[in-house]
C-alpha cells in the first residue's frame, strides 16, 4: 500500500499544471503605494479574528505539549532528527530542480515577477543546480543564491525583497551543510524555519496592508471568499499565513 500512494504521488507530481503562490506573480501591484493606514487596519473585524486565532493558537500548544509527552512522539522525533541525510537529500534535489527551472526559462532572477536581461544569471542558476550534486559543492550554490538575492534586492529594492527572506534561509542551510562543528552543523533545519516562517509572515502583513492587491483576483473568483467581503476574506487569509508561520517556529 506504501508503493502504491509512493507512485501515486510520483506520478501526480510528474503531471504538467501551472502554480501560482504570490499574489504578485499574477496581479498587478505597486510596491510604491503606501499600505493602509493602521486606524484602517485594525478594525473590529481585525480584532475579531485576531481573538478567535488566538485562542486556537493557545488550543494547538496545549495539544502539542500534551501530545510531545507521548512515547510514539518522542520516538516520531528520533526518527525525524536521524533522517538527516534523506532531508538533505530533498533539499538539495528541491534546489536543483529549481535552479534548472529558472535557467531554462532565461528571464527570472529567482520569482516570477523578478524579471532580468543580463544573460549572466541563466549561467548563475545553472551552476547554483550543478554544485547540488556534491556536498563538497553545495557552499558554492549557497553563495550563487545569496548574490542573486542581492542583484534582485539591487534591481528592485529591499521592500520588494521582504517578501523571500526564505533565499537567504536556503543559502544558510547549504552553506552550514559541511560545517564540522554539529552544533554549528545543527542551527542549519532552525535558520530554515524561521526564513519559511519570516516569508509567511510577511505575507500576512501584506494582507493586512494590501489587500486590495488581492481584490481583482477575489472579483474574478468570488467563490474562494465562502460568502465574506473581501474586506474578511483578506484578514482572515492573513491570520491563518501568520498563524501556521508562528506555530512553525514556537510550536
Amino acid at each position: 500500500m506504501r508503493t502504491l500512494s509512493a507512485l501515486v504521488g510520483v506520478a501526480l507530481l510528474l503531471l504538467p499544471a501551472q502554480s501560482q503562490a504570490h499574489i504578485k506573480w499574477f496581479c498587478a501591484y505597486d510596491t510604491t503605494v503606501p499600505p493602509l493606514p493602521i486606524v484602517e487596519v485594525l478594525t473590529p473585524t481585525f480584532i475579531a479574528v485576531a481573538v478567535l486565532f488566538s485562542g486556537v493558537i493557545f488550543t494547538a500548544f496545549v495539544i502539542d505539549r500534551a501530545v510531545n509527552t507521548k512515547d510514539w512522539a518522542r520516538r516520531l522525533d528520533e526518527r525525524i532528527f536521524r533522517s538527516e541525510a534523506t532531508t538533505n537529500t530533498i533539499i538539495r534535489v528541491s534546489v536543483a530542480i529549481l535552479f534548472v527551472v529558472l535557467w531554462d526559462g532565461g528571464t527570472t532572477i529567482l520569482t516570477p515577477e523578478l524579471k532580468t536581461t543580463s544573460p549572466l544569471i541563466p549561467w548563475v542558476q545553472l551552476a547554483i543546480a550543478a554544485s547540488m550534486a556534491s556536498r563538497t559543492t553545495m557552499k558554492f550554490g549557497a553563495a550563487g543564491i545569496m548574490a542573486l538575492y542581492i542583484y534582485a534586492v539591487q534591481a528592485y529594492g529591499a521592500f520588494h525583497l521582504m517578501d523571500y527572506p526564505i533565499f537567504p534561509a536556503v543559502a544558510l542551510y547549504l552553506a552550514l551543510a559541511g560545517a564540522e562543528h554539529p552544533q554549528v552543523r545543527a542551527l542549519r533545519l532552525p535558520l530554515l524555519y524561521t526564513g519559511i516562517a519570516l516569508t509567511m509572515m510577511w505575507g500576512a502583513i501584506e494582507k493586512f496592508g494590501y489587500p486590495y492587491w488581492t481584490f481583482p483576483l477575489l472579483a474574478a473568483h468570488p467563490q474562494l471568499t465562502f460568502g465574506l467581503t473581501f474586506e474578511q476574506f483578506m484578514c482572515t487569509a492573513g491570520f491563518v499565513e501568520f498563524s501556521l508561520a508562528f506555530f512553525m517556529v514556537t510550536g
